[in-house]
């Protein structure tokens, strides 16, 4: 080991405990607290006070404490997340959407800051359990505004769909990948708290996210349960053993109580009835749950039964599982005995995920050493696409960050994983404390249930999950007794730590002013205040001049007085605010069109055929594509026709006729591409498109 890294005794005392317990703690508390309940952060609304919220905290922490040497103290895993999030603020510069790298730059400032915070002010094992039960205590908060919306006692959006469970994320998926890591917190904290009101409230916290879990009819999070449980129970200790058997019995007993029951109540008009039967499960799951738990202390049995004989059996129950398969599934609800039996990689969820995946290495092979900048699927797929799917994100958190940062990037992302679980190896291995072996377990157990139900979905593009993940390992790292560290540069990476705090701060200040600026002059426009709502979106672009729908909003406001005002400057100053807003957006299908549109009608008919091209190339597999394209034709063989040129004219309309013979091309692609399933679609002639080419044939046939 060379002289500039050392094994790093924690600055915390040796025992780990502490009855000090600063401020600081219940306001990280309220950081990893907050997040699920505004949709999850997926949205920049809920999103940009957040990371202002966040930023402020990092620099008010750092501030009280700059004079503190463990404050300017930084480990390897501090320095790979300060790398990678320095990737995604580097690759902004040559990014293919510079709005979207920016916003996911942010995002991984965000991280790298709660994760600071989590190391620097979790020292000890009590600091942290203030910390775990707010996590667990928002877990229930979030389950019970999923199930409330199940029973129509709670109005949030998208929160219980198609029988699904989605709530505070609006994604079932997301939400089951959730509650089970915060189902395995609840049952760490259960472990802990033997006795006492704490005791009670992780019982019936285990058995909320074990309900909500179910009901999220997420299969990919319920394939994560047995084999996280089953390393679970073999990480912690004959205590947490005992509780966790007694607690996740319960909650099954419990669950197979009021399944039935409770799933028909949903198809009920008057829903309120589910309320009993979830005090029912509560009571009943607490019950089972403290009886068996008072059982197994009675009983003694021998530490190799828990040692050895259960993990045994444990891994034989998948067979006595399926032997008794069909009996289970007759038990259960329709819709959930469905859901289970259907559990297999022919599903067309998983054929069409593994087309995400292919379509995702196209992308890779073209930018393949520092990636695309943030956003970048969202923002290539459609053009690298095998057939014409929509979906913003590629249903893989690792291989999304390698589309985004390239290979370089998921070497770093693998750097801190592992430099991760050296860490919780090391240390889990020399501590004596069975409690802080026992975290060290159930950390690791919930942060695996996200990073592992990663590979299949996008619960990172939520910030609130990402920000658990960083959250959770930074405590985890905080209460560690041994890090592997850097004995030099502290004073510059602290200063830079900080500079990237700024950057967060007043960048989301700038775009949330931003944000509202625009929406205050879209509705000063409606109103009648034509010029004072005019200064605002004008503002917008300045305060946020990488967002290239404010461009185009703006141009498509000027232009519209210009024209009435007959004023040639302001028409001229529109079609410069339109072509920003085409520099910034030119992947963009929504503004590709407006902007063909926006330039035929100023008489800039050159830029609209740019557009149109632009269209086609980078939405090819979009019927609506040809739709435009057909309809935008037609109008300038029009105006052709009306000029007198009507070889141009002609040829344009040939083109609209010929479109068929193009999209057939095109779907005999997309069959020599993929395996064709329910899901998989075809370029089709819409009505509009059929209504295109009649008209073309009219014109050619008149003229």
């Amino acid at each position: 080991m060379t002289s500039k890294e050392k094994y790093k005794k924690s600055s915390t005392k040796a025992s780990r405990y502490s009855t000090e317990k600063p401020f600081a703690v219940y306001v990280l508390a309220f950081l990893l607290f907050f997040p699920p309940f505004f949709k999850g952060l997926f949205f920049q609304k809920e999103l940009l006070p957040a990371q202002i919220l966040i930023g402020s905290c990092f620099l008010l922490y750092s501030f009280k404490e700059r004079k503190n040497s463990g404050l300017k103290a930084y480990g390897w895993m501090d320095y790979g997340l300060i790398v990678l999030t320095l990737l995604y603020g580097i690759t902004v510069f040559f990014s293919v959407n510079k709005s979207l790298a920016i916003q996911e730059a942010l995002k991984y400032i965000t991280f790298l800051l709660i994760f600071l915070l989590s190391r620097k002010i979790v020292d000890d094992i009590d600091k942290l359990y203030i910390v775990i039960k707010g996590i667990v205590i928002a877990g229930i908060l979030v389950v019970c505004i999923g199930t409330g919306a199940a029973l129509d006692l709670v109005n949030f959006s998208d929160a219980f769909v198609d029988g699904m469970m989605n709530s505070t994320f609006q994604y079932h998926n997301t939400f089951g990948a959730y509650c089970l890591a915060v189902l395995f917190l609840a049952y760490l904290l259960n472990g802990k708290e033997e006795k006492g009101p704490w005791n009670y409230v992780s019982s019936i916290a285990a058995f909320m996210l074990f309900f909500g879990f179910i009901l999220s009819y997420s299969r990919g999070a319920w394939i994560l349960l047995p084999p996280l449980g089953f390393l679970y129970y073999m990480l912690v200790s004959l205590t947490y053993k005992k509780a966790f058997i007694s607690q996740l019995l319960g909650n099954v007993l419990a669950l197979g109580v009021i399944i039935n029951p409770f799933t028909q109540v949903l198809n009920q008009e008057g829903k309120s009835a589910g309320l009993i039967w979830i005090l029912l499960g509560i009571l009943f799951s607490v019950g089972a749950s403290k009886g068996i738990q008072i059982l197994l202390n009675k009983l003694q049995m021998n530490t190799k039964i828990y040692n050895i004989g259960i993990p045994v059996f444990t891994l034989i129950l998948p067979i006595i599982g399926i032997a008794l398969s069909s009996h289970i599934l007759n038990y259960l609800p329709e819709n959930l005995a469905n859901r289970l039996a259907n559990i297999s990689l022919g599903t067309e969820t998983v054929t069409e995920r593994t087309v995400f995946y292919q379509d995702a290495f196209k992308i890779i092979k073209d930018y393949p050493l520092l990636g695309t900048g943030g956003g970048g699927w969202d923002t290539l797929y459609r053009m690298y696409q095998s057939y014409g799917y929509s979906s913003t994100q590629a249903h893989n958190y690792y291989m999304q960050l390698w589309i985004e940062i390239g290979t370089i990037g998921v070497a770093v992302l693998g750097m801190i994983l592992l430099i991760y679980i050296y860490h919780l190896v090391n240390n889990y291995r020399i501590t004596k404390d069975l409690d802080i072996k026992a975290v060290h377990g159930g950390l690791f157990i919930a942060i695996a249930a996200i990073l592992g139900h990663s590979f299949i979905d996008f619960n990172m593009a939520l910030t609130a999950i990402p920000i658990l993940v960083w959250g959770m390992m930074g405590m985890q790292i905080g209460i560690s007794e041994k890090v592997l560290s850097i004995r030099n540069g502290k004073k510059i990476t602290s200063y830079g730590v900080m500079t990237l705090a700024c950057i967060l701060f007043a960048v989301s200040v700038l775009h949330f002013a931003a944000m509202n600026e625009i929406r205050s002059g879209i509705k000063d426009l409606s109103s009648g205040q034509v010029e004072r709502g005019v200064k605002e979106m004008k503002n917008a672009t300045r305060l946020n001049p990488f967002e290239p729908s404010y461009f185009s909003d703006y141009a498509m406001v000027i232009n519209q007085i210009a024209l009435q005002a007959r004023d040639e400057a302001r028409v001229k100053d529109s079609i410069k605010q339109m072509d920003k807003a085409m520099k910034l957006g030119s992947y963009d299908f929504k503004l590709l069109v407006k902007a063909a549109s926006f330039y035929l009608n100023n008489g800039e008919t050159d830029k609209g055929f740019e557009m149109i091209a632009l269209l086609e190339k980078h939405h090819p597999l979009n019927s609506s594509t040809y739709e435009n394209l057909t309809a935008f034709y037609v109008s300038v063989a029009e105006q052709y026709i009306t000029e007198g040129k009507r070889s141009e004219a002609v040829k344009l309309l040939e083109d609209v006729i010929g479109i068929q013979d193009k999209m057939d091309e095109l779907n005999k692609q997309i069959e020599s591409r993929v395996k064709i399933t329910n899901m998989v679609k075809f370029v089709e002639i819409t009505p509009k498109t059929q209504e295109n080419i009649d008209k073309a044939k009219e014109l050619i046939a008149s003229n």
